[in-house]
């Protein structure tokens, strides 16, 4: 059974009770999982109700590549894109969920106000569309993939007039 969770909590749409379970955590905890990830960690810089949810084994693939990750290598990463998008905030658009996995359509937005990737900082606002996918084993988060649009987000820092 797939099941489209609401976006934000209180629209129609949830799991019904004992459906869509895989050992002891269910699709909504899986769904709460991710809420925090995005919510507390990427929007707030705020790790305390993350910690616990990533496994330090848990593999990340984006674009082909595939490495080992944990919460200290999330941390990191907020910590440098908070660094150059001091107000970075993560909307999440849709959640769905099924047995262990969660997919989650993003956007994210923020201002260019420091170095990112050699770019000094631009003052530019960005908005940028993103899927994640998550899947949980023992109640944490084991493998994520990304998929964003990184071309936008370039396109969106670069002078007036430069060619990509």
């Amino acid at each position: 059974m797939v099941a489209r969770l609401p976006a934000r909590p209180g629209r129609a749409g949830r799991v019904p009770p004992g459906h869509g379970t895989l050992g002891t955590m269910s699709t909504d905890a899986h769904v709460a999982v991710v809420r925090r990830i995005f919510g507390d960690a990427w929007n707030r810089a705020e790790f305390e109700g993350v910690a616990d949810a990533i496994d330090d084994g848990a593999v990340f693939n984006h674009r082909g590549a595939s490495w080992v990750t944990g919460f200290a290598e999330l941390r990191h990463l907020v910590t440098a894109w908070r660094r150059a998008f001091p107000d970075l905030h993560f909307t999440i658009d849709d959640l769905v969920a099924e047995g262990d996995r969660v997919a989650a359509r993003l956007t994210f937005t923020g201002t260019h106000q420091g170095e990112w990737k050699g770019l000094a900082a631009t003052h530019r606002r960005i908005r940028v569309d993103e899927m994640m996918f998550f899947r949980f084993a023992d109640g944490r988060v084991v493998e994520i993939w990304e998929v964003d649009d990184e071309h936008a987000l370039w396109e969106q820092l670069r002078p007036d007039g430069a060619t990509a």
